[in-house]
């Protein structure tokens, strides 16, 4: 299934992900689901 057109793809996705916010390196609660963070607010 196709991304929406205000949806992050999986190659968009992996290559926005060492700059979101909630890695699991990061310190304290992480968020489960960050690609979809981001889709809310697209």
């Amino acid at each position: 299934m196709a991304p929406k057109r205000y949806e992050l793809s999986e190659k968009q996705s992996v290559r926005i992900s060492p700059l979101i916010a909630g890695k699991a390196s990061d310190p304290g609660q992480i968020g489960t689901d960050n690609r979809l963070f981001v889709n809310a607010g697209l």
